[in-house]
């Protein structure tokens, strides 16, 4: 378990094993106490994404986030289009794959709204 205060307070310094930090993190903005959800998980993850730290593993955290657009969490709802939005500037900005991931995106939008408005198309046309 990283210490996200200590990591916080060294600006933003990358720990060692990233992958399972990144996946602490991603796993921390389902928490119900902002101090963990928004003082920390969100603060890392959009310093190291807009900082270019996370460039090779964007598709893995998008697909992740993209998942949690249907989670069972508000706050995990609500944190997941934040860390997309994030995740798409970067990669637009890194000149890297742009639209890689509108389709899920999409995709996932679209079916979440389907669910609250039967006459929303389910799909993208």
């Amino acid at each position: 378990m990283v210490d996200w205060d200590a990591v916080i307070k060294d600006d933003f310094a990358v720990p060692k094993g990233l992958t399972a930090a990144v996946d602490e993190l991603a796993a921390m903005l389902t928490a119900a106490d902002p101090m963990i959800r928004d003082g920390r998980a969100y603060e890392v993850l959009i310093t190291w994404i807009r900082r270019g730290v996370l460039d090779d593993r964007l598709t893995a955290l998008g697909g992740t986030m993209v998942a949690r657009l249907s989670h069972a969490e508000v706050q995990a709802r609500t944190f997941a289009p934040l860390i997309l939005a994030a995740a798409v500037d970067r990669d637009a900005a890194a000149d890297r794959h742009p639209l890689r991931y509108r389709p899920a995106i999409t995709d996932a939008i679209a079916s979440r709204l389907h669910l609250a408005f039967p006459a929303y198309p389910a799909t993208r046309a």
